[in-house]
């Protein structure tokens, strides 16, 4: 009985440490901005979404995601905390946008307010801003963690689905993460990649 009385404060101390953080992590979810983008179709798992425009600042981060990711979110980091020829701190947004490529790439998509114009240029020169046209994706959700293992379980599960719809990837798969690090529960991920869609029985 010893044991569970002494142990019984840790555990409350954690919870409120879990909740606290979650709090934190709502708050921030509620402020930060995400593209508004259409649902065009919902298949079993996956979604079919039509994307706006967007502004993008990117840098190239290695071969894998679990390896590389902080150091890729740092380095884009850096420029909307000021690192920029006008020392502007400009708002962060979700998703984050990992490009599943041989050489992977992260990417922060800029707040909607701006156009390419109005945005400072990058100390870094490993920054790069682009613009991305609108586009149309298809995106199936996962909780938890990301990994290297889960994006690719989730990139085949994607590429299985689209394929029972007779629907054709055009692009390159990617990851969306849209949660800060110190949210614990409910995490919110996506693997996205850019499809035509054609007129088709399966999609009536």
């Amino acid at each position: 009985m010893m044991k569970i009385f002494t142990g019984f404060p840790a555990l409350t101390i954690l919870l409120l440490v879990l909740t606290n953080q979650n709090n934190m992590a709502n708050t921030f979810t509620q402020k930060t901005e995400t593209p508004q983008y259409k649902v065009i179709k919902k298949l079993d798992k996956v979604e079919i979404r039509e994307y706006p425009d967007l502004i993008m600042a990117s840098t190239e981060m290695g071969e894998s995601y679990s390896g590389n990711a902080g150091k890729g979110f740092s380095t884009v980091a850096s420029y909307i905390f000021g690192g920029n020829d006008k020392n502007q701190k400009i708002s962060m947004t979700s998703p984050v946008v990992v490009d599943m490529a041989d050489t992977m790439k992260m990417s922060f998509i800029m707040p909607s307010k701006y156009d390419m114009d109005d945005l400072p240029s990058p100390d870094n020169p490993e920054i790069e801003l682009q613009r991305q046209s609108s586009r149309i994706l298809a995106v199936i959700s996962f909780g938890g963690w990301a990994n290297d293992e889960k994006l690719a379980e989730y990139k085949e599960i994607l590429k299985a689905e689209l394929e029972e719809y007779q629907i054709q990837p055009t692009g390159k798969f990617m990851f969306l993460g849209y949660n800060p690090p110190f949210r614990i529960i409910n995490r919110r991920n996506e693997v996205a990649v850019e499809v035509e869609i054609r007129p088709t029985p399966l999609l009536d």
